[in-house]
C-alpha cells in the first residue's frame, strides 16, 4: 500500500527534475528567441535550485517516519525555502519576458 500511494509523488518529482534540466537548455539554445544574459543566468540558477528541491523531496520520502524528527523538519523548511526561490525565479522570467523574437530571415544576434 505504501508504494502505490507514493508512485504519483515519484512521477511528479521526476517530471520536475526533467523540467528543471530542460528549462536552461531551451533558453540557452533557443533559435526563435534571443534571451537577455541575466535570463540565461536565472534559468541556470533555476535548474540548480530545482534539482536541489527535487533532491530534498526524494530524501524526505526516503526518510519515512524520521521526516517528523528534528532533521526532517529542517529539511522540510529548507525544501519550502528553495521551492519559493524557484517559484520567484519562474515568475520573474515569465513576467519580465526578457527575450526578443527572431524572424527566420534575420540571423540571430546576442542581446
Amino acid at each position: 500500500m505504501y508504494r502505490s500511494r507514493m508512485k504519483p509523488v515519484f512521477v511528479f518529482l521526476g517530471f520536475m527534475a526533467a523540467g528543471c534540466i530542460a528549462a536552461p537548455i531551451s533558453v540557452i539554445f533557443s533559435r526563435r528567441q534571443v534571451w537577455e544574459p541575466w535570463a540565461k543566468l536565472a534559468s541556470i540558477l533555476l535548474c540548480v535550485l530545482g534539482l536541489g528541491w527535487t533532491g530534498l523531496g526524494f530524501s524526505l520520502i526516503r526518510m519515512g517516519d524520521a521526516e517528523y524528527g528534528p532533521i526532517g523538519v529542517i529539511l522540510t523548511h529548507a525544501r519550502t525555502f528553495v521551492g519559493g526561490v524557484c517559484l520567484g525565479l519562474v515568475l520573474g522570467l515569465l513576467l519580465a519576458r526578457p527575450y526578443k523574437r527572431v524572424t527566420s530571415s534575420r540571423t540571430q544576434t546576442t542581446a
